[in-house]
């Protein structure tokens, strides 16, 4: 993929790739100042292989 800034929204069961703007950050957490709402269900795991409009199902992390 390109360097641009970019997460993926999950809009039911679907992964939208959605470009980003970045502010502070540091080695575990990230600043989004536009592009994704306060709420938005964000994949933060195994979305290195996804690709825009790729289907997906949600999996609850387990807590430890």
């Amino acid at each position: 993929r390109d360097k641009k800034a970019y997460v993926f929204v999950v809009e039911q069961d679907t992964a939208i790739l959605t470009p980003i703007a970045i502010g502070l950050e540091n080695a575990k957490e990230a600043e989004i100042l536009s592009g994704v709402s306060a709420g938005a269900a964000v994949s933060v795991w195994g979305h290195e292989n996804l690709n825009d409009k790729d289907k997906v199902a949600i999996q609850k992390r387990e807590e430890k």
